[in-house]
């Protein structure tokens, strides 16, 4: 089973392939690079304006990124067919970390996770020293702690008789009524457009999916009871201004962090410390807002909760120990130059038990779209990759990836062997123009 409850489906006896969101239609099958008996799991065309909610998020499992760049929504776009990831050159923090470069990661985590069978995207990048691109597998085991901790919350204001032409200025302003004391905590904002959802029937199970590119971070929150938080919202109301005049979000954490915190509702007996936005000076109060938790409470309504709550629990369903690894399919630095990327596996931690494969630069003949098609077979001991369908690296071994994994598209920056940026990578784009999985097993190798 899944983490939510939905049974993994078992196309062949060498697959487990676990959505974790809503079953979604899979268009017309496209086959892999490699000839195999397959059936396609995973597939994302990048066709829309949007990244998709119901399969990637922003970062991974964790609240951190590896390399000199912190991650930024700003950074990842969708547009013309693909996935955009852009890195800047400048001053931002992310997680509580100042970084003097902006990067950009995606990953499936909570949303698809897949054992065995064949990975693979369309990618290209610029050759530019400091650029640390990437295509890459963690595990997940699905095991995500108490269910019942998870905690979003949902807010909407009708603003069809708000009689307004523009929007000058926007800030949601929220009333913290109690948060959970110890280590650290962790807010993201996001905008959902889908307003058709009901405080008097919203919950876990039919709640819509917001945009995963969430519009700010709020990291390590110290607030006290009656603190005023506010966050602006500017650029988004004007949007929703120009459309149905209906502003939706969502607030959540997202990165695991284990501690509550709670805002008063609409239904707060105090006017002043009801959800409420600010436009251009004039308060204008929610119109309907509830939490959803998972777990035992999945299909209970909390719409007229005095309170609103968001938390993550944390379970240790990432860890390369235990037959975890983290399995890095396309791994180039901007340093090595065009066509040269490299394959690697890291397991049993990142520190002093740490340990790894590694396959070297790998080269491989230029095509005249910058594109390459980077892939990985993955059955129990065995691991193979592919770069336009030619397999480049293999390795059999009791201790390859024994458990689910998810994907992860990711730009960052720095990393190792002298691959420093600098102003050369500002406004860089690695491009993603499809990610497919698929379950099954390769035909055999021909005889020679």
């Amino acid at each position: 089973m899944s983490a939510l409850g939905i049974p993994c489906v078992r196309p062949l006896v060498s697959a487990v392939v676990c959505a974790l969101a809503a079953p979604q239609a899979l268009a017309a099958a496209p086959s892999p690079s490699i000839p195999g008996t397959w059936q396609l799991q995973f597939q994302d065309e990048f066709n829309g304006s949007s990244l998709d909610g119901t399969k990637w998020r922003l970062g991974g499992h964790w609240a951190g990124i590896a390399g000199s760049g912190g991650l930024s929504p700003r950074n990842v776009t969708v547009s013309g067919g693909y996935l955009k990831l852009r890195a800047e050159q400048r001053n931002m923090s992310y997680s509580g970390v100042n970084y003097a470069y902006s990067a950009s990661e995606v990953s499936t985590f909570f949303n698809y996770r897949q054992q065995y069978g064949y990975f693979e995207a369309r990618v290209k990048y610029p050759p530019v020293k400091g650029l640390w691109p990437a295509f890459w597998l963690m595990p997940d085991r699905g095991s995500y702690g108490w269910q019942g901790a998870y905690a979003r919350t949902y807010l909407k204001f009708d603003l069809t008789g708000a009689n307004l032409s523009q929007v000058n200025t926007a800030t949601l302003k929220l009333t913290a009524s109690a948060i959970e004391s110890g280590e650290t905590n962790n807010l993201v904002f996001m905008k959902l457009l889908d307003d058709s959802w009901s405080e008097s029937s919203l919950t876990w199970n039919n709640k819509p999916t917001p945009d995963p590119v969430w519009l700010e971070q709020r990291w390590n929150n110290k607030w006290n009871p009656g603190q005023e938080v506010s966050v602006d919202v500017t650029e988004f109301v004007g949007q929703q201004l120009a459309g149905d005049k209906k502003v939706s979000l969502v607030i959540a954490d997202t990165y695991l962090r284990t501690k509550f915190i709670k805002f008063h509702s609409r239904e707060a007996a105090v006017q002043a410390n009801r959800p409420r936005l600010v436009i251009n000076g004039v308060t204008y109060f929610a119109s309907e807002d509830a939490t959803v938790q998972w777990g035992e409470y999945a299909n209970t309504n909390y719409g007229k909760s005095l309170e609103l709550m968001v938390q993550d629990d944390w379970g240790d369903t990432a860890s390369t120990f235990n037959g975890g690894m983290e399995v890095d399919i396309m791994e180039s630095l901007g340093i090595w130059g065009p066509e040269v990327t490299s394959h690697a596996t890291h397991w049993d931690g990142y520190a002093a038990q740490h340990q790894s494969m590694h396959w070297g630069h790998v080269t491989f003949p230029p095509r005249a779209d910058g594109f390459h098609v980077y892939g990985a077979y993955w059955q129990p001991g065995l691991l193979e990759f592919y770069v336009d369908g030619v397999k480049t690296g293999s390795w059999s071994h009791s201790r390859i990836l024994g458990v689910p994994a998810y994907l992860l598209l990711s730009l960052q920056l720095g990393g190792w062997d002298g691959n420093t940026p600098g102003p050369q990578v500002h406004n860089q784009e690695m491009w993603v123009d499809w990610v497919r999985t698929w379950s099954g097993t390769r035909a055999p190798a021909a005889s020679p």
